[in-house]
């Protein structure tokens, strides 16, 4: 048994190789219900590990860090269950046409499913890593994902219809950005503590495939975690350390310059901030939420508002111009929110929304107490930080493989911390931390 928990640990990288090789959501079962690839495949996982339990060392260090952040997103899913209870979801409107199709239930309660079995495994692989290997095991998670972003590349280069932005299976272009700036700050925080030129090699690579996927708010957000980062450790970066950010810095600045020369029409999305669909699809949804009290207090109901599942399960076709009419809402909306704040507030109302926002201040405060060099800490500080991308697009509940990651970084910076806390505090090592073992 002590081997096959050793072991454990290292599924999430299979997760990571797989799930960027294949599309996870792509759905391939559609009777009697529709599901995804990568419910299909992490469900079973998932519940192997859970079954397995008892034996994971970390399990009672990353409850005592992570039980407030469980605890409070499951809240947050089990009002989303209850939220999706009566609704009617049907569509009036698809690129202006009238049409009349309604949806079944489930495509409210499969992405559900999906969002829980996601954060859970990624709780229950960080609950089988010893403390002394957290580092190691998240710098192998990242090693993987550059990796195989890498293999994306090349398949997208090699595509006869041309490049067009960089996005793997694990997730689009316009949502990846999360996931590799989490690698190159799990990359870049293990240099500065062990330092392995491989390791800022892949750092750097991470940052110049973050570039092609020309997501602006993946560069703004890649920006502000640097920036958080560099804050976070301002007493302990060093000299040599600022020479490896600014080298990081010329990295990204060279990889920038280089794809707008290669892929002109490309780089010019950077510089244009407006998006119409997103700006007709916040004024319908704010519109539809706050007319009236009892909406904007309880939601209009989980894929009442954006049934973005029934469009992945083909129930109805993708609109062209992306724009959809949903029967009892005035106005087109987009197929899914393209906002995890938006998505939240609007179907699950201000209940959902406080439950949303205190899981957020948790872990924006514990990574504002990070203030050493690791991986796992600076993953933290990175997933805090890309908080701000969730206004942006929809994570969490949607790309279960970005999300995935994200959530890696949440528990694995969370149990990284609670530990430092505690032998910062007592003499006595914890329960699940070996004497002598190194912070």
């Amino acid at each position: 048994m002590s081997r096959l928990v050793v072991l454990l640990p290292w599924t999430a990288v299979l997760v990571v190789v797989v799930g960027s090789l294949f599309n996870g959501q792509q759905v391939i079962v559609d009777e009697p219900i529709g599901l995804t690839a990568w419910l299909l495949g992490a469900a079973p996982v998932t519940l192997l590990l859970a079954l397995l339990l008892p034996w994971a060392p970390g399990r009672r260090r990353l409850w005592r860090a992570s039980g407030f952040v469980i605890v409070t997103f499951a809240a947050l899913l089990l009002w989303a269950a209850i939220r999706a209870v009566g609704v009617t979801r049907c569509l009036n409107l698809r690129d202006g046409e009238v049409i009349g199709v309604c949806f079944p239930s489930w495509v409210a309660w499969v992405p559900l499913a999906q969002t829980a079995v996601t954060a859970a495994l990624a709780w229950l692989v960080v609950a089988y890593v010893p403390r002394a290997r957290l580092d190691r095991w998240t710098v192998a998670l990242a090693l993987g994902l550059v990796a195989m972003t890498s293999v994306a590349l090349l398949r997208a280069l090699a595509d006869p219809r041309g490049f067009n932005r960089l996005s793997s299976g694990l997730g689009g272009a316009a949502v990846l950005s999360v996931a590799l700036i989490i690698a190159a700050a799990w990359l870049f925080g293990h240099h500065l503590r062990r330092p392995r030129w491989h390791l800022l090699v892949a750092a750097a690579v991470a940052v110049a495939l973050l570039v092609l996927t020309f997501s602006r708010a993946g560069l703004a957000v890649a920006l502000l975690a640097a920036a958080a980062l560099a804050w976070a450790v301002r007493d302990r970066l060093g000299r040599a350390g600022r020479r490896v950010a600014v080298g990081v810095v010329a990295v990204a600045a060279t990889a920038g310059v280089a794809a707008a020369v290669v892929f002109p029409d490309l780089a010019g999305r950077l510089l244009t901030l407006g998006d119409e669909g997103r700006a007709i699809n916040l004024h319908t949804a704010l519109g539809a939420w706050l007319t009236d009290p009892g909406h904007a207090f309880l939601g209009l109901g989980t894929a009442g508002v954006w049934p973005w599942f029934a469009v992945d399960n083909d129930l109805v076709w993708a609109p062209e111009t992306g724009l959809l009419g949903v029967t009892g809402i005035e106005g087109e909306l987009l197929v899914n929110p393209h906002s995890t704040f938006l998505g939240i507030a609007v179907e699950l109302g201000i209940v959902g929304l406080a439950l949303w926002l205190a899981v957020v201040w948790f872990i924006v405060r514990a990574a504002a107490r990070v203030r050493h060099t690791s991986a796992a800490g600076f993953g933290l500080v990175a997933a805090a930080a890309c908080v701000v991308a969730f206004l942006f697009d929809t994570y969490l509940l949607r790309n279960p493989g970005v999300s995935f990651i994200w959530w890696c970084a949440v528990f694995a910076g969370l149990a990284h911390s609670v530990t430092g806390r505690r032998r910062a505090t007592s003499q006595q090592p914890s329960g699940d931390a070996e004497p002598g073992q190194e912070q």
